[in-house]
């Protein structure tokens, strides 16, 4: 077992490095001899799943390492993936979690984790709402690149939902601005009187935002100071899901 994590460690080392590795600079990097480090490597060569540079004599992985995780890539379901950042993020909040994705100029739900409280936010599966009337709609927006962003918003039909909504172009590209800095997304009653909540993005491996993870409930349970803290926990939540489907994304610390 500790060869195999060894092992492990240096794929996940070279993973990191396109230009690859020397043995030297890769064997200080996993903490072990540089005996060691080449006797695992020469075995995980002729495995094909790292490979030596005749030219400049650093390591880099190999063609059995794409091969591998290709498989992962082809056979990850966003939704089962996404499931246990949803249930902890409901079981740290209280209130329900979903995942949505975009569609055009809306917000479809995927999936979500509902609250055992009595009052709550409870999401249809497959139901829609406005890609610019609340929090999952919001980081959506945020975190596209901004001519995508440009074309969504001023292309669309800024209908208002509750006196809170926000139905001016200008306001609302102001709006994704704010959340791309921070990471978050906040809707205080834009979608439905009486509901706040906040939602985070998931990235894919190409860093390009592919859904939102949202936590909502009653605003009388989510005053300011519970709202801040779900906002917190969306964003951590976003930050698992999106590690585990295998992406990366800028999202503040």
């Amino acid at each position: 077992m500790r060869a195999l994590a060894r092992a492990l460690g240096i794929l996940r080392e070279l993973g990191r490095e396109a230009a690859g590795l020397t043995l030297t600079e890769l064997s200080q990097r996993v903490g072990l001899a540089p005996s060691t480090t080449h006797r695992l490597l020469t075995t995980l060569e002729t495995q094909r799943f790292v490979r030596i540079s005749a030219t400049d004599n650093r390591w880099r992985v190999g063609v059995e390492t794409f091969s591998t995780g290709s498989a992962f890539a082809r056979s990850r379901d966003l939704v089962e993936i996404s499931r246990p950042a949803l249930e902890t993020l409901r079981n740290r909040t209280g209130e329900t979690a979903a995942l949505f994705i975009a569609d055009v100029a809306e917000v479809v739900c995927m999936a979500q984790a509902e609250s055992a409280n009595e009052m709550r936010a409870v999401f249809v599966i497959g139901g829609r709402a406005p890609l610019h009337a609340g929090a999952a709609g919001k980081a959506l927006l945020a975190f596209r690149r901004d001519d995508v962003m440009m074309r969504l918003i001023r292309g669309a039909e800024l209908s208002r939902l509750t006196e809170r909504t926000i139905a001016d172009a200008d306001s609302l590209i102001a709006e994704a601005r704010e959340i791309r800095a921070r990471g978050v997304a906040l809707d205080d009653e834009e979608q439905a009187i009486g509901m706040r909540a906040a939602a985070a993005p998931v990235f894919d491996e190409l860093g390009a935002v592919i859904a939102a993870i949202t936590v909502a409930g009653p605003s009388a349970r989510l005053n300011p100071s519970a709202h801040r803290d779900a906002a917190a926990e969306a964003l951590a939540a976003a930050r698992a899901a999106t590690a585990d489907f295998g992406g990366r994304g800028a999202l503040p610390a």
